[in-house]
């Protein structure tokens, strides 16, 4: 009966409850069933391992470009941040030097339009990125939840008469 369960939680693609059938029947199968048994936890336990490295990975991929994608948001606001302060820092000293003729001059620098360009493209850059991150991450949580529910591919699940089923491939 577990040999069975196991065959259609594998067919279902239910990973997690696949091997737990099997290794339920292991100790009441014959040898060459065992033998049989022993393959499929093992090629179940490759499949396992697979999707979880693939997960690793999206998540360390993921939360890299998330993090570069946050820091060219963070720069690209600075830099208008800063061309704002100095446009203001400017304003202030012209009008300072009109009113104050006799007196101390102010000394400021017309800001240039470079910081506002540099602003604007390395923002788009850091939200493309961030959005390359999102949607790495959303990878990642999808490889996980296949974690305990993985499809075997092309299998076939039949019946084999009475409480019986089979797995084709």
């Amino acid at each position: 009966m577990h040999y069975n369960l196991a065959v259609l939680a594998e067919a279902q693609g239910k990973l997690a409850t696949a091997v737990s059938e099997y290794q339920a029947f292991r100790p009441h199968g014959s040898p060459d069933e065992q033998l049989v048994v022993d393959q499929r936890i093992d090629e179940l336990g490759r499949r396992r391992a697979r999707i979880a490295g693939a997960y690793k990975r999206q998540l360390g991929y993921g939360a890299g470009v998330l993090t570069f994608g946050l820091g060219g948001l963070g720069g690209g606001v600075a830099m208008i941040v800063i061309h704002v302060q100095r446009k203001e820092a400017y304003e202030e000293a012209q009008a300072w030097n009109e009113t104050h003729m006799n007196g101390p001059v102010m000394d400021a620098k017309k800001p240039s339009g470079g910081l506002i360009a540099g602003g604007y493209w390395v923002g788009l850059f850091g939200f493309i990125m961030t959005g390359v991150g999102v949607g790495l991450l959303v990878q990642a949580v999808k490889s996980k939840r296949k974690l305990d529910s993985i499809a075997v591919g092309k299998a076939r699940l039949q019946w084999a008469g009475g409480a019986g089923v089979r797995l084709r491939f």
